[in-house]
């Protein structure tokens, strides 16, 4: 879709295929997360308006164990991504 979206904001024509029969919500929790290399394109593609309405912008991430939750690692993200790379992280659903 992006790739679509690029060629027509340059005044190229393009068609998206999609094998699925229809749209249907991903089942588990499925979400997707979107870096600041990723924002910074959609942004340009005329989305942030969009982004900024549907996504949310988490504040740090933990890497924990998986059998005794200890917190093994982690990093900021929220205002630390943005002024970093000048662009936002997200997360969507």
């Amino acid at each position: 879709m992006t790739a679509a979206l690029a060629l027509a904001a340059s005044g190229q024509r393009a068609q998206v295929f999609e094998q699925a029969g229809g749209l249907q919500e991903a089942g588990g929790g499925a979400g997707i997360q979107l870096s600041p290399n990723c924002t910074r394109v959609l942004r340009h593609l005329g989305l942030d308006e969009a982004l900024r309405a549907t996504a949310c912008v988490p504040e740090a991430v933990e890497f924990r164990h998986w059998r005794t939750g200890r917190v093994l690692g982690g990093m900021p993200l929220g205002d630390a991504v943005l002024a970093r790379y000048g662009a936002p992280y997200y997360h969507m659903h």
